[in-house]
């Protein structure tokens, strides 16, 4: 959002909350007309420097108003994107809204970018079972000088994740998450 487009959406939140509340300061009316706004100095990027023409909104924007007020102007403001990092009078700092954090699956990801080619994979091994194939693997024993030759006994879906680096049993937490976010 460009300053000049913010500067007129703040001036309507602060004049619609002033209007609406029928709000002023010891008798004297309040304005929520801005003279200035521009990015923060020596703050994190995004910051904004909002100055009031109007002394009195200090008492509104440092929270001196009945709590439902404020909260309603801070509701308003994270509408816009932003919420109230400091107040000194009538200058306040806007910082932006950070975004929630996505949750991360990343061996659900994974597994889903592998799409139906897992399905074949089973298909294949499936059709080696019936046929009396089966994986093995050469393994050393202790007590034997040559290795032997053993059928290995794992599932296909670990052999799968083995081969494209998924973590099985991360691959379950993820998946329970991931359950637990949609029905949450």
């Amino acid at each position: 959002m460009m300053l000049e487009e913010l500067k007129k959406n703040l001036e309507a939140l602060y004049d619609g909350l002033i209007k609406k509340h029928e709000m002023d300061y010891q008798g004297e009316p309040m304005v929520g007309e801005i003279y200035q706004i521009q990015q923060a100095e020596g703050e994190p990027v995004g910051h904004i420097d909002v100055v009031f023409n109007d002394e009195n909104m200090g008492y509104l924007i440092a929270g001196y108003v009945p709590g439902s007020v404020h909260d309603e102007m801070e509701d308003k403001l994270a509408e816009l994107g932003y919420s109230i990092v400091d107040c000194d009078g009538c200058r306040m700092t806007l910082e932006p809204n950070k975004k929630p954090e996505e949750p991360s699956y990343p061996n659900c990801d994974k597994l889903f970018a592998l799409g139906d080619r897992t399905q074949g994979i089973h298909e294949f091994v499936e059709f080696l079972n019936q046929q009396g194939i089966r994986l093995a693997k050469f393994h050393k024993y202790d007590d034997c000088e040559e290795e032997q030759l053993t059928v290995m006994h794992k599932c296909t879906n670990e052999l799968i994740n083995e081969c494209y680096g998924i973590d099985s049993k991360e691959l379950e937490r993820e998946r329970q998450a991931l359950l637990a976010s949609l029905t949450a």
